[in-house]
């Protein structure tokens, strides 16, 4: 399994999370993945899950099966790692953790066109 358990507690602010354990990806155990990479997101990181825009949160809830995929991700913009390496590991994360092939694509797809505009690739906005 290239994810490890994701547990957290809801921030206060009803939207965003606090990881209370490191969430490990280890993306050489996921079929697919084009390299073998490892990251972990420290507990206290402070998570909005997925990071869609609000008018798409209809078709595209920020929490679904896709949490930890998109965790990783943004904790890996965060830190500036290469765009295509962070992309590639949420659609690979993506695959792991059986979300469909549709929605999986079009996530992906929108973060690779879209992601390099996004603050917290800019900056970090990891903040509590």
């Amino acid at each position: 399994m290239p994810f490890t358990s994701l547990t957290y507690r809801d921030h206060e602010d009803g939207h965003r999370a606090i990881l209370l354990t490191p969430l490990v990806f280890h993306s050489g155990n996921c079929p697919g993945a084009p390299w073998a990479v490892r990251a972990t997101v420290p507990a206290g990181y402070c998570t909005d899950f997925a990071s869609v825009p609000r008018w798409l949160w209809w078709l595209f809830p920020p929490r679904g099966r896709w949490n930890r995929a998109a965790i990783v991700h943004d904790y890996l913009y965060e830190r500036h790692v290469d765009r295509f390496v962070a992309d590639a590991m949420f659609r690979a994360g993506m695959k792991d953790l059986g979300v469909p092939w549709l929605p999986r694509l079009a996530m992906y797809y929108a973060v690779r066109l879209f992601g390099g505009f996004t603050s917290s690739w800019r900056k970090g906005r990891n903040s509590r």
